[in-house]
């Protein structure tokens, strides 16, 4: 009787302590200052302690390093500090493997039962890494949601170990959300507010600067994903719902009107007699450039490509009759693209009008207007509440406006103290510069400085100058500002929440400079420091 009894108690102790463990898989998060380099995958939350389980990434033969210091940061900035760690050592120098990928966990002082999110700070300097608003909860959805199962094998990849996920058309340096790949597979579930067209990208393919999106639509149920190396990516598979079923079944019939041209260019080309023999030699001298790392000769060499490519003396004539069929054949597949869309509105048409028209506004790219005419007469009126909708009524005004002679595009973002400020109210009655920037945009910072002296020239006599920066991370835009000086007024765009750069058709740049008039016009796109000196002397003499 006695050992049943123990046993008993045993079973009940096992089951109180069971009950008294939490655990968040993926928790959602607020701001990440690590450039996700750091990514919470679990959270356990016990009564002796609270663990936090770690995806590092870094390049191969990189090195991370986890400060001693590290807490977590509670309500009324309550700290708890670190009590130990798995697969790293706090203070010690872990270098990453072939895969970049570099698994740990760190424990830490149990929080109160109250806390209802925790910030994570790496150290206790302004530079080291800190993620905040982890919610400690399951965030609750909408029953509307939609639930896509994302479900993967990798083949032949053993230097991936993530992949983003994001919408199609957002920017993966300020959105997007990255998950691991385990063993060679991968599974994640998308929650989404309606179905539309989303997209995953390795992130070593980001790291090396050339990437391939693969494409899907969310919809309920399972989407199964069979993925190869770059050089095998022609054999990927995705299947899933109907939607994304038919997205893949027009893509496949649009490549079949191409391949009996790549058989033809891929022929030509093992005989080398694709290009003339002039780009054949560039090529090679190239290549040869390229291995021996001499960047002044390749920059000569690209010139010369580059002229040879716009004067049409980069084919052989064999390649220029290839080039003229393939131009025919694409005139073909965008007649069959636009048949498409008028013949099945539903998202996956909607996608490829949404495309088509992003193209043409961002890359003046291509002539939208039978597109926006079926988005008027047919798409307006089905899908009046979905993103897409929005999305459309943004670009058509930025098609309208947004050129030499239009009228600016009226704005609110806050400032880095969160006010809201309408740039309307800012520039009203000024000659003004609205200067759209990033502090990962190397060009835009460049072109914010040289405007500088411009901006206190000519301050005093009605011009002025707005920047906006677009970041996922305020501080990364404070960083910037207090390194480039910048003396105007700067307001933030965070992770693309104003769709400011959709209003002013730059899509995924880093920015853009407009220059507009007292009354509004734009006399200006993306004019140098010299130009707007220029046109403010005209103005103001």
């Amino acid at each position: 009787m006695k050992k049943h009894l123990l046993l008993a108690i045993a079973i009940l102790c096992h089951i109180s302590a069971f009950a008294a463990n939490k655990v968040i898989l993926n928790p959602e998060t607020e701001t990440n200052s690590t450039d996700m380099m750091l990514v919470i995958s679990k959270i356990e939350l016990t009564d002796t302690e609270t663990i936090l389980f770690f995806d590092a990434y870094q390049r191969p033969g990189n090195w991370i390093r986890i400060d001693p210091a590290s807490v977590l940061i509670g309500s009324n900035q309550k700290t708890y500090k670190i009590t130990g760690s798995e697969g790293i050592v706090p203070g010690e120098k872990v270098f990453a493997p072939k895969s970049g990928h570099i698994p740990f966990s760190l424990r830490f002082q149990p929080v109160d039962k109250n806390e209802k999110s925790i910030d994570f700070k790496e150290g206790n300097t302004p530079d080291d890494w800190a993620i905040t608003g982890i919610k400690l909860y399951e965030v609750k959805h909408s029953a509307k949601a939609i639930q896509c199962v994302l479900r993967g094998e990798i083949i032949n990849r053993p230097q991936s170990s993530r992949l983003l996920l994001i919408e199609k058309h957002e920017d993966w340096r300020v959105s997007g959300t990255y998950f691991p790949i385990r063993n060679g597979k991968f599974e994640y579930t998308l929650t989404s507010d309606c179905t539309k067209e989303y997209e995953l990208i390795f992130f070593d393919e980001i790291v090396d600067g050339s990437w391939r999106p693969i494409p899907f639509i969310c919809e309920t149920g399972t989407v199964d994903f069979t993925l190869y190396s770059r050089s095998d990516n022609r054999k990927n598979s995705v299947t899933g719902g109907p939607l994304t079923a038919k997205y893949y079944q027009f893509r496949e019939n649009e490549s079949k009107l191409f391949e009996p041209l790549s058989a033809k260019r891929d022929s030509l080309e093992s005989k080398g007699q694709y290009y003339s023999l002039e780009y054949e030699a560039l090529r090679k001298q190239m290549d040869e450039a390229f291995d021996a790392k001499d960047k002044a000769r390749s920059d000569s060499l690209g010139k010369k490509m580059n002229y040879l490519f716009s004067s049409g003396e980069m084919f052989s004539q064999a390649g220029k009759a290839v080039q003229e069929e393939a131009e025919l054949k694409s005139q073909e597949a965008e007649q069959m693209k636009l048949q498409f869309v008028k013949d099945n509105p539903d998202i996956v048409g909607y996608s490829f009008l949404v495309d088509k028209v992003w193209w043409a506004v961002n890359q003046e790219s291509g002539d939208a207007t039978p597109y926006i005419d079926l988005f008027n007469t047919i798409y307006a009126e089905k899908y009046p509440d979905h993103p897409y909708t929005q999305e459309m009524a943004i670009m058509i005004k930025s098609l309208t406006n947004i050129k030499v002679g239009g009228n600016y595009i009226d704005f609110t973002a806050p400032d880095a103290a969160g006010n809201q400020v309408t740039i309307s109210d800012v520039i009203k009655n000024k000659v003004a510069l609205i200067h759209l920037w990033a502090s990962w945009c190397g060009p835009c910072r460049r072109n914010g400085k040289a405007m500088i002296p411009v901006y206190e020239a000519y301050k005093d006599k009605g011009f002025t100058v707005v920047g906006v920066a677009r970041e996922s991370t305020l501080k990364a835009m404070q960083d910037a500002i207090q390194k480039d000086k910048y003396p105007w007024l700067n307001l933030i765009e965070l992770k693309g929440e104003g769709k400011i750069w959709s209003k002013y058709g730059v899509g995924n740049a880093g920015g853009g400079e407009f220059l507009v008039d007292e009354n509004g016009v734009i006399l200006a796109i993306k004019p140098t420091a010299e130009e707007v000196k220029a046109i403010l002397e005209e103005k103001f003499k």
